[in-house]
């Protein structure tokens, strides 16, 4: 497991999975709001990069103590938004 700068075992994969717990029916782009929400509550400094196709638009935050970032796509956000809920259906 993954540990994120300052959230202890707290996984990205599970931040983004309890934002679809909390909104069932809320859609990729709302969720992706929530998400950077999350990060900044948790102390990752994120920021939204924008691109001109927004599917290659991607928030960085930290990653772990040694000052690194890691990004999220929004194209990536929203398969790993698919594909939890449609494990969460079986």
């Amino acid at each position: 497991m993954k540990k994120y700068k300052n959230i202890g075992d707290i996984t990205i994969n599970g931040i983004i999975k309890s934002l679809i717990t909390k909104h069932e029916l809320c859609k990729v782009r709302e969720l992706w709001g929530e998400f950077f929400n999350e990060l900044d509550r948790y102390g990752l400094n994120p920021k939204v990069i924008s691109h001109a196709d927004p599917k290659k638009t991607y928030v960085e935050y930290d990653f772990d103590n040694k000052d690194l970032r890691k990004k999220k796509t929004y194209k990536t956000f929203g398969n790993d938004v698919s594909n939890f809920r449609k494990k969460k259906r079986k």
